[in-house]
């Protein structure tokens, strides 16, 4: 799909990364989570379980499990 998933990047299970999203090196993508298109994480960036980031979105710090982040640097703008 155009995704480009660094080195020691852990994916978790049950995991979509959609089409053109970067996961850069040493990222981990907790179990349940969905990174929209074209999003990109940076380094060392912990996405916590049953998270969605939205398309686009760049996220630079750790996040939060449950919630949904969207924009650039991403926010949490809601609870799932």
């Amino acid at each position: 799909t155009g995704a480009t998933i660094e080195h020691d990047t852990l994916i978790g299970d049950h995991c979509h990364i959609s089409t053109g999203a970067f996961i850069n090196g040493a990222c981990v993508v907790e179990r349940n989570s969905f990174i929209g298109s074209n999003a990109t994480l940076v380094q060392e960036v912990h996405i916590g379980e049953h998270c969605l980031i939205a398309a686009g979105a760049s996220v630079t710090k750790n996040t939060e499990a449950g919630h949904i982040y969207a924009g650039n640097p991403a926010k949490k703008i809601k609870s799932l």
